[in-house]
């Protein structure tokens, strides 16, 4: 969809193309499974118990202060998934 397509600008580190919202969900799937989660009434489910704690922390994030120093990796990106390296 529109959505999975890199806009025609430049991403955050200019030089490179922004990565794409299906790459950015794959990365964060595979986040997840790192995560060796305690068992909770949460969720029906292992992943959906992931998905909700995930949803959780960024809620959490977003709270914190903003941070001009933070930015994405900029060694060199994928021309395949368009991830940052």
């Amino acid at each position: 969809g529109a959505a999975e397509e890199p806009a025609e600008r430049a991403g955050t580190v200019g030089q490179f193309e922004p990565t794409r919202a299906h790459s950015a969900a794959i990365s964060l799937l595979f986040t997840m499974k790192h995560w060796n989660l305690p068992p909770t009434q949460l969720g029906c489910c292992t992943f959906h118990m992931s998905v909700l704690l995930a949803k959780g922390l960024i809620k959490r994030i977003l709270k914190d202060r903003c941070n001009p120093q933070w930015c994405p990796l900029s060694g060199w990106q994928c021309r395949v998934c368009t991830c940052m390296n």
